[in-house]
Order: C-alpha cells, then sequence, then structure tokens
C-alpha cells in the first residue's frame, strides 16, 4: 500500500505567516496495519551544513529514526512498515505560486533574481526566504501627473530620498512593512522620485542597509489592464527545511501536517495553523480552550477575513466547554488570496493567516 503526499510546508517558529517550502515528503507503507493510528514527528538538525532528521512515534514516544542524513532522492530505512522520502529544495522565487488575485493581470508582472548589476541596481544579492504581498491603490494621478491616491513611501535610488507610491509592499515574515527600494537608474528622464510604470521594485532582506537586494519586480500596465484598488500579487518563495522545521504525519488518515516546534500545554489557549495549507477549497483550523477555573464555559469566536480585513465568514460563535476542537472551513465561494482566521475568548486573542489557491 503506497500513499503519497504532495503537500508543501514550512515552519517559520512564531512568525506569523506560515509559507510553503517545496520540501515534500512522500510517505510509503508496506504494512497498514503497524501504523494505524499512530502519529509521527519529524525533526531536522543542520550540523555544519548537513541536514540530518529524527522521527518519533509520538504515540508510543519511540525514536524509530534518529539523525539520519538527509540525502536526495533516497527514502529512509523502514521503519514501523513505512518508509519517508524527502526532496529539499533551493532558496528562489516560487513561480508557481507567485500571482496575482486576478488573472487578467498575471502578464503584468516579472520578478526575477540576477547576479548581474546589469540587470538592476545593488550588490550583492542575496537569496532571501522572506515573502511579499503588494497591495495596490487605484492608479489614478492628478493633472500634474503625481498620484492622487498614495499608499506608501519609499527610498529611490540613485538620489536615495523618499518618493510617493500607489501601493504598499508588506513583509509576510514579519508582518511589517517590506524592505525595498524603487530603481530610478534604468530611465533617468523618469527620475523624480515618485514611481513609474517600468521602474523596478528592489526587494531586500529584512533590515538590509546600502545596496543589498534579493529580488527585482517589475510592472507593464496598459491602458486596459492595470491594477485596481485592493489589487494584489503574491511574491511567493521556496523556503529550505532548516532546523526549526517540525512535521507530524499519521498515514492512516492521508495527511501530512506542519507543527510548531513545542508541546500544545492542555492548560492554555491554543490556535494551530490550518492544514493544508495552502488550500482549495476546504481547510481544517483546530484549537484548544484550557479548564477554566471560574466558570465551565466560555463564549468562543473563531472568524475569517480577507486581507483588507473584511470579515468574511463566522464559524464559531458559542459557549464552548475546555477542550480540543476541529472546525473545517468551505472557501469554496471565495477567490484565491491570503485569509486571517481569528481565535477570541475573553481577553484572548489570536490571529493566523492562511492561503487560498484556486
Amino acid at each position: 500500500f503506497t500513499l503519497y503526499f504532495l503537500v508543501p510546508f514550512s515552519i517559520r517558529n512564531e512568525i506569523s505567516y506560515s509559507l510553503f517550502s517545496t520540501a515534500f515528503v512522500s510517505a510509503i507503507n508496506t504494512s497498514i496495519c503497524a501504523v494505524e493510528n499512530n502519529e509521527y514527528e519529524i525533526s531536522f538538525l543542520i550540523e555544519n551544513g548537513t541536514k540530518k532528521y529524527s522521527v518519533k512515534n509520538l504515540t508510543t514516544n519511540q525514536i524509530v529514526i534518529d539523525n539520519i542524513e538527509l540525502i536526495e532522492g533516497m527514502s529512509s530505512p523502514t521503519f514501523e512498515g513505512l518508509r519517508i522520502k524527502i526532496n529539499d529544495t533551493e532558496m528562489d522565487i516560487d513561480y508557481n505560486r507567485t500571482h496575482f488575485n486576478r488573472t487578467e493581470l498575471e502578464s503584468t508582472y516579472n520578478v526575477f533574481f540576477s547576479k548581474s548589476n546589469g540587470d538592476y541596481i545593488g550588490a550583492p544579492h542575496v537569496k532571501s526566504s522572506i515573502d511579499w504581498i503588494v497591495v495596490f491603490n487605484d492608479l489614478d494621478t492628478n493633472s500634474d501627473g503625481s498620484w492622487k491616491n498614495i499608499a506608501d513611501t519609499t527610498l529611490f535610488v540613485p538620489s536615495m530620498k523618499e518618493g510617493f507610491i500607489p501601493f504598499k509592499i508588506i513583509d509576510l515574515d514579519h508582518n511589517e512593512k517590506a524592505n525595498y527600494l524603487i530603481d530610478e537608474t534604468q530611465n533617468p528622464t523618469l527620475a523624480n522620485n515618485s514611481w513609474n510604470y517600468g521602474e523596478s521594485v528592489i526587494l531586500r532582506p529584512k533590515d538590509a542597509t546600502g545596496a543589498v537586494v534579493s529580488y527585482a519586480l517589475k510592472f507593464d500596465f496598459s491602458v486596459d489592464n492595470f491594477p485596481r484598488l485592493g489589487d494584489t500579487l503574491y511574491v511567493v518563495t521556496y523556503n529550505p527545511i532548516n532546523s526549526n522545521d517540525v512535521y507530524r504525519f499519521r498515514a492512516d488518515e492521508n495527511y501530512i501536517l506542519p507543527v510548531k516546534n513545542e508541546r500544545i500545554n492542555p492548560l492554555k489557549f491554543t490556535l494551530e495553523q490550518n492544514y493544508p495549507n495552502p488550500f482549495n477549497p476546504t481547510t481544517t483550523i483546530n484549537y484548544s480552550i484550557p479548564v477554566e477555573t471560574l466558570r465551565a464555559t466560555s463564549n468562543v469566536t473563531l472568524k475569517v477575513f480577507d486581507i483588507l480585513g473584511r470579515e468574511v465568514a463566522t464559524l464559531v460563535n458559542e459557549q464552548q466547554s475546555a477542550g480540543n476542537y476541529s472546525v473545517k472551513f468551505d472557501a469554496s465561494q471565495l477567490t484565491s488570496g491570503i485569509y486571517l482566521y481569528k481565535l477570541q475568548s475573553g481577553s484572548f486573542v489570536k490571529n493566523k493567516k492562511m492561503l487560498l489557491v484556486k
């Protein structure tokens, strides 16, 4: 009996946005009875550049694989009737998942990494695993050509002065304004400290200074094909396996689930990352309500919001007692994009993000 799990997964500790590496696990089960109802956890260790992994049976609390070197293309030794195969990846742009929220805008952008200084401003070039979103305002202009709906300011090169732009870029890994520049060196006649069509956006790692760059992002809009208010470009990167990654799977239930690198404390509220993530069109959200000393039940709400903060679904709004809960979310009526789900009970509030890809 063979099970193939091609669910992309990556965990970035407590960073609020959990996006995707191209590390995939294939689980090959030769005896389903041997692992039925058993849950396993894969953890990783990097020593002197060598990646190793261990597998623990959480049901029996036994280490079944201990610090085996991760070799591309090779599956693990057989354990309890099961073998796993892990395919890692190199850091780069994931062009399959990088996309606009409207398909008609897919032809209007180009995002790339280059080692050639002739392609865009800046050196050194450093590939980054950060994921970004570019959120546009309407591209209306005043009579003097300036942007009517300014969304953000950033530095322009070569002047290194702040100028105005009709979009904002968010660093999803750190949930803050991204670090980026506008390159006005390629067409000096448009060097006015205000972004123009065709001027490259230089994405940089968090806290980078000087001319350090990760990727260049260039737009080419026409009169009949340009963004409207709220249109969003999702720039998604591959994220290689690192020592913080921890994954769980239960072969008989046909899933591999990313988890935080910590044990769940039943005395605390928990809101887990949805799985699968990304999803289409359904996903599952698990959460826990702790034991209450003053009252037996608590009013609990679990709601879903779009990237602009508009509520799109209420999944839970009721009194719930202490325990573990699982809710299925069906997004078949929603468009592709990033959504936030929020768990609230009394003073406890927790948000996480998820990605719907259709």
